[in-house]
């Protein structure tokens, strides 16, 4: 009785600092928009920056710490066992790697920043078991999607607008427009697709016309901000996304081909309405990467499909390093210099064939728990497990997965997922589908 005592006047104490009905959302919008201190390069590069979703995890760290310390209850709630042991079993050897790269790198410049990419991943790492700990309920879980989609709607459109008044030239990533929120066309790519997949999730499960209005409108922008980022990896892992929401939807087939007609209705007008805004250089891009010839079909020798032959090249880079440590690796991030982009080559080549597997058991452990939630019609795990396929697609060409910022996103999502669910479809509607 003292002891719950003590907790609840800690949380009391606690709570008007740090509440966790305004601090997730908080954390939301740091990691959409990530205010930082610069520190020069670019996202999944070798330079660090310190950005404010830094410092609200901190200050949820802080909070979680005093909590348990005031309450005087250390016990931590831990509710999707699988993917934390999985995720406790890879950090264990992203630790252990970090200290291979010694070996390969020795006591420089190089390894200090691997080891700075390392407190990087323990910072998500405990904002996972952080988030599971404190959120226990829909409300936390609610508001933080209505900011998070709020966010995508706003960033979407003024990437449309900046479109149209011939302020975002070629495609984000540069200095125009909000590329300084991404500085990396793929980033500014993976953003768009989470955006539309999410929309499109909480659509189909959403009640009235003027929500279906919201969302419908979020997942055009987000369409175009996708196409406008000029990402033809993050144009790939949105079909895949797509792909994955139809299969994974519940409902009989009629509702399903239905879906498919409005999806591609939504798409060919997003499309079809930026056609004059969009350069002869971005329509290359997209349409002229692959020619038909009499031997079947080729890559186009131009330059749209140059950064696909480029990242092909690489590969035979990659699988060479990787046979001078298969099993073990060469340490975390100590491919900084190699540019291998195929980020699964990158975890060959950094963990070796026992991180490799861990890994997969992470990732397979995720695709395991967000399809059974999905089971229940759950739209928050349906938009989860299509936005986890689209990322692990991305992967193939680029750090879409590890990037802090989607892998922040991620767990918050994947926890939100985690709320148990009541069975009545009208009380989960009314508690998740109000985004806005």
């Amino acid at each position: 009785m003292v002891s719950d005592f003590n907790k609840k006047d800690s949380d009391a104490r606690l709570n008007f600092l740090v509440s966790p009905q305004w601090i997730y959302p908080l954390l939301i919008i740091a990691l959409v928009f990530s205010p930082r201190v610069f520190l020069g390069g670019e996202e999944g590069s070798k330079y660090l920056s310190l950005n404010l979703e830094d410092v609200v995890i901190l200050l949820l760290f802080t909070r979680f710490t005093l909590r348990k310390l005031l309450g005087v209850n250390l016990r931590i709630h831990v509710g999707i066992w699988a993917v934390s042991l999985s995720l406790l079993l890879l950090t264990g050897w992203l630790v252990t790697s970090t200290f291979i790269g010694l070996i390969y790198l020795g006591f420089t410049q190089k390894w200090l920043i691997s080891l700075l990419w390392l407190f990087k991943w323990l910072e998500y790492f405990v904002l996972f078991f952080i988030a599971q700990d404190e959120i226990k309920n829909s409300e936390t879980g609610r508001w933080s999607l209505r900011v998070f989609l709020s966010s995508g709607w706003f960033l979407s459109f003024v990437t449309v607008y900046s479109l149209v008044k011939g302020v975002l030239l070629r495609r984000l990533g540069t200095s125009y427009g909000i590329g300084e929120l991404f500085f990396n066309p793929n980033t500014a790519g993976s953003f768009f697709v989470i955006f539309g997949l999410m929309f499109l999730s909480f659509l189909w499960f959403s009640q009235g016309n003027l929500k279906k209005i919201i969302l419908s409108s979020g997942f055009f922008l987000s369409v175009i901000g996708l196409v406008v980022s000029g990402s033809r990896s993050a144009g790939a892992a949105f079909v895949v996304g797509l792909i994955t929401l139809i299969i994974f939807r519940k409902g009989p087939i009629a509702k399903k081909l239905s879906a498919v007609v409005g999806i591609t209705l939504l798409v060919s007008l997003s499309l079809f309405s930026i056609l004059n805004y969009v350069s002869d250089y971005q329509i290359t891009r997209w349409t002229k990467i692959f020619v038909v010839q009499p031997r079947g079909v080729q890559l186009a020798s131009n330059f749209a499909s140059h950064s696909i032959k480029e990242r092909l090249s690489r590969l035979e880079r990659g699988w060479s390093l990787f046979k001078q440590s298969p099993v073990l690796g060469r340490g975390y991030f100590s491919t900084l210099d190699q540019y291998l982009d195929n980020q699964y080559i990158i975890f060959l080549v950094e963990l070796g064939m026992i991180g490799f597997f861990f890994v997969l058991v992470f990732y397979y452990s995720i695709f395991c728990f967000l399809k059974t939630k999905n089971a229940s019609g759950n739209p928050i795990s349906l938009g989860t497990l299509s936005i986890f396929a689209a990322l692990l697609v991305q992967s193939i060409a680029g750090p879409a997965i590890t990037i802090p910022r989607i892998m922040g996103l991620l767990y918050l999502f994947i926890v939100f997922s985690s709320i148990e669910q009541q069975k009545d479809e009208n009380i989960i509607v009314g508690k998740y589908v109000q985004p806005l």
